[in-house]
C-alpha cells in the first residue's frame, strides 16, 4: 500500500486519500478477517470466486458447523450510503 501524506487531517485520512479503490477494498476484508478471527471464527478463504462473482471472506465459527459467507463493503464515511445499502439479494 501507498505511503501517507502528511494533510493535517491524521493517518487514517492522509493514507485513503491516495489508496486506490482496490487498495481500500483490500484494506477493508483485512480488517473484516482480523475482527472475525477476534472474535472466535477461523477464516477458510478469501476471494473465492465463483460463477457470477466472489465471496470476499468464507469463515467457519470455532467449535461449530456454522459456515459464513462474508461480503466486504469498506466506507471511510456514509457520503455514499451506508454499507448496508449496497449489499442485495443479486450480491
Amino acid at each position: 500500500m501507498r505511503e501517507s501524506v502528511d494533510t493535517g487531517h491524521g493517518p487514517c485520512f492522509n493514507a485513503l486519500m491516495f489508496w486506490t479503490r482496490k487498495e481500500k477494498g483490500a484494506r477493508g476484508e483485512e480488517l473484516a478477517a482480523g475482527f472475525l478471527k477476534r472474535n472466535g471464527y477461523k477464516v477458510i478463504e478469501r476471494n473465492y470466486t465463483v460463477d457470477g462473482g466472489e465471496i470476499d471472506i468464507i469463515a467457519v465459527e470455532k467449535d461449530s458447523d456454522t459456515i459464513c459467507f462474508v461480503e466486504v463493503k469498506y466506507r471511510s464515511s456514509d457520503e455514499h450510503g451506508l454499507p448496508v445499502e449496497a449489499v442485495n439479494r443479486t450480491k
